[in-house]
């Protein structure tokens, strides 16, 4: 997967991401956790409506990068 930027809300961290392999305008949104030894990993977003939010975020953050 390819990172196209993050979000943060809350104190949360939100990558946004699309398969690296795919020409597509469709992207994932994953909650980053970061580990004490400085290991990053990813989870899905469980919250339906923070899903949505982070979605319409999402969109406008990658159409200022031009990526959309």
């Amino acid at each position: 997967m390819k990172i196209h930027g993050a979000l943060e809300v809350e104190g949360d961290e939100y990558a946004i991401m699309s398969y690296s392999d795919s020409i597509t305008s469709e992207f994932e949104i994953m909650k980053i956790k970061r580990g004490r030894s400085g290991k990053i990993s990813y989870a899905g977003v469980e919250d339906e409506e923070l899903y949505k939010d982070l979605s319409e975020a999402a969109i406008e953050h990658l159409e200022t990068k031009f990526i959309f």
